[in-house]
């Protein structure tokens, strides 16, 4: 029992911090898009945002904390 207490504690340390780095990915996307960028790069950082976005979705669904990102609270630290 407490094997699966501390791999439950590690899982939902991993899974803030996979969410801490979606979530700062994404602020630096929205950030890179508001500069000026060929197409080309504007449609690779889109892209990214995407998936990152999708990433972060799919953690928000596997019961991780706050993983919600949207452009008002992107900036938003975990607590």
């Amino acid at each position: 029992m407490d094997w699966y207490v501390s791999h439950r504690k590690t899982t939902t340390m991993i899974d803030d911090q996979l969410v801490r780095a979606h979530r700062n990915n994404i602020q630096r996307y929205r950030f890179l898009l508001q500069t000026t960028l060929t197409e080309f790069e504007r449609q690779f950082v889109e892209r990214r945002l995407s998936e990152e976005q999708s990433k972060l979705d799919t953690l928000a669904g596997s019961g991780s904390s706050d993983a919600s990102c949207t452009k008002d609270n992107h900036a938003t630290q975990l607590t």
